[in-house]
């Protein structure tokens, strides 16, 4: 719970976002709910915690603040995190390393270091070293489906 007692100020864009929902009377409960079970994940300062596909169901924009408040977090805080997503662009914008994993049986495929600054903001997904990686990791993916394909 260190991160909440500290740095309180990290939070008002979670919950501007949901009181601009609640205003404009469009609020998601999926949204909602892996909002509260991340924070709920989170809450105890966990030294590994597992996530599998938190963000989602959630809406581009709540996504992103998701995003940017995980990697806030994890400056912090520094727990272990094994994030299970499909989403190229979030497991390089998340990750310091990134494993493609194979269909059947579930293998290891591929490990993709990513060597992008730890202080990252979503600038970061519009330059050439974010679209490099983000390039490689999809050609592992599409090489693997287009070999299954075949098989």
């Amino acid at each position: 719970m260190r991160f909440f007692k500290k740095r309180k100020s990290i939070l008002p864009p979670a919950a501007e976002h949901i009181e601009a929902n609640l205003a404009n009377s469009v609020i998601y409960v999926k949204d909602l709910q892996k909002m509260y079970f991340t924070a709920r994940a989170l809450a105890n300062s966990p030294e590994v915690l597992l996530m599998d596909e938190p963000f989602s169901a959630l809406d581009p924009q709540t996504k992103a603040d998701m995003q940017l408040l995980m990697r806030q977090i994890w400056q912090v805080e520094k727990p272990t995190v094994m994030f299970v997503t499909h989403d190229i662009e979030e497991a390089v914008f998340l990750s310091s390393k990134i494993y493609v994993l194979t269909a059947r049986p579930g293998t290891v495929k591929a490990e993709v270091p990513v060597y992008l600054p730890y202080d990252r903001t979503l600038k970061l997904k519009d330059t050439d070293e974010f679209f490099s990686i983000r390039k490689s990791v999809s050609a592992l993916i599409e090489h693997a489906s287009f070999a299954e394909e075949q098989a």
